[in-house]
């Protein structure tokens, strides 16, 4: 009995994890009704999760035992106790389980018809007609768990039953059957659901997350004007979600439903206009993004070059050429890299410019940039970067030269085998073997002998490059023809 106590004291109170886990494995194996008792006792603890624990560690242990006591507890008069009993028997998934929960439906005790109605949640008997009439009686007075059950069932039932519900005055009642709708993607939570954004507060609230499960762009119109009619005391709150809801549609939508945010007060509505304009990635959203790259804030500006350069379109060229002088670094930053997704020829004297900008942030960005597009005016400036203060500089140039193939640089690359930094031998390493040439193989040899781990694995590699691998014993036999 002692011992027991210790165990249940160790998986419930103790602040090491480990030794939670540890105790938590005892009872897997103990399977003691005592323990089973001391733990139930526990659901009712003021801690919360110390209760957890409690449900957790008599799901743990067999059904045989564990069953009886939790459906005794799912019972009790204390709320927090059935509470913590329908948890861990939601957890259950044998036949008498789930029989023993539909049995509770009919309980005298809502609430512990609650519970079970939770409980029952994706199991194969909530699917059982009886079973369903007894959930569909309780929908009147259900303040969730018994619609998000049912809807998780998807049959006409359940589902007809809950567009009933939607014309329920409760709200909980109404907003749950919206939700549990729209899970099932069940087109009539789409009518009641845009209605319910036209309320203020927790009904606008659960419309938009309708709206998001329902994954249709129908709802993306309605959708922008609630958002673009939002005033500045209607809270961030409610602004956030529904940008959230837009950010869940915005893939599959047609990109003018998405150009009236662009337009609102707010930066954030615009920038979440920005941002999704630029996930569409259609044509037709290059000319208002171009508009953008004048906006007042940075953050849209520089979110709208970016997605310029994820929809490619040509016509968008001068005007992030025109952004690389942008007086925020953030702008140039993301001007550099679109214009090396167009990689675009025309783009290559402005970005060797943004190459000698005084960020070097926007220096990087320009240098990967020039990478992308193939001009023999590009390796002269990339091999002076070998030599820069600023070792990032160094390690794009490197990487650059590498990914244009410069033979030109070759000399410059191999100098920089010689230094001490080993991160920077590594990449000059790399480069070497992505151009090919054979007068790397001595130098890269070299880095053989040294006891970095990382420079000795870039030369290996650089050289298996050049040279190809060497033959391994299998190869030799295999062109002498040995069985």
């Amino acid at each position: 009995m002692n011992n027991d106590k210790k165990i249940i004291h160790s998986h419930l109170y103790s602040q090491d994890c480990r030794v939670r886990e540890m105790a938590a494995g005892f009872l897997a194996k103990s399977n003691s009704k005592n323990v089973a008792r001391l733990l139930a006792i526990e659901l009712g603890n003021k801690d919360h999760y110390v209760a957890i624990r409690a449900a957790w560690g008599l799901t743990l242990m067999k059904t045989e035992i564990t069953l009886p006591i939790l459906m005794k507890a799912l019972r009790d008069t204390n709320p927090d106790i059935s509470r913590q009993s329908g948890w861990a028997l939601s957890h259950f998934r044998g036949v008498r389980e789930q029989k023993e929960l539909g049995a509770a439906l009919k309980d005298e005790n809502p609430a512990v018809q609650r519970e079970a109605a939770s409980a029952l949640q994706g199991k194969a008997i909530a699917l059982h007609p009886k079973v369903q009439t007894a959930l569909i009686k309780m929908l009147g007075q259900d303040k969730g768990q018994v619609t998000m059950t049912l809807g998780a069932t998807k049959t006409k039932k359940a589902m007809d039953a809950l567009a009933t519900a939607l014309k329920s005055k409760t709200f909980s009642s109404r907003s749950m059957a919206v939700l549990a709708l729209a899970r099932a993607q069940d087109p009539r939570a789409m009518k009641p659901a845009i209605e319910m954004l036209k309320a203020k507060g927790l009904d606008a609230s659960t419309a938009m997350r309708a709206l998001g499960s329902l994954d249709d762009t129908g709802a993306l119109a309605p959708l922008v004007e609630h958002i673009t009619g939002l005033r500045e005391d209607d809270g961030f709150n409610n602004l956030n979600k529904g940008l959230q809801t837009v950010d869940l549609l915005k893939r599959t939508a047609a990109s003018e439903f998405l150009f009236p945010l662009l337009r609102n007060k707010n930066y954030r509505v615009r920038l979440s206009g920005v941002v999704s304009l630029g996930a569409v990635a259609s044509e037709k959203a290059s000319k208002p993004l171009i508009r953008m790259l004048k906006d007042a804030h940075w953050l849209v500006r520089g979110s709208a070059a970016e997605a310029l350069g994820k929809i490619g379109d040509v016509q968008a060229l001068k005007y992030l050429i025109q952004s690389l002088r942008d007086k925020s670094w953030y702008v140039r930053q993301h001007a550099a890299i679109a214009l090396g997704k167009l990689k675009d020829p025309k783009a290559v004297r402005p970005l060797l410019s943004a190459f000698r900008d005084k960020n070097e942030i926007v220096r990087v960005a320009a240098a990967k940039a020039l990478s992308e597009i193939a001009d023999p005016i590009t390796p002269k400036e990339m091999i002076r970067g070998l030599a820069d203060n600023n070792p990032f500089i160094r390690k794009s140039s490197a990487e650059a030269l590498g990914k244009m193939k410069a033979v030109q640089a070759v000399p410059a690359l191999i100098k920089r085998l010689a230094i001490d930094q080993w991160s920077e031998i590594v990449v000059a390493a790399e480069a070497l073997g992505n151009i090919g040439d054979r007068r790397a193989i001595v130098p890269l040899k070299r880095c053989l002998k040294n006891n970095n781990t990382e420079v000795y694995l870039a030369a290996e590699k650089a050289l298996n490059q050049i040279s190809g691998p060497k033959p391994t014993i299998f190869n030799l036999t295999s062109k002498c023809r040995l069985r």
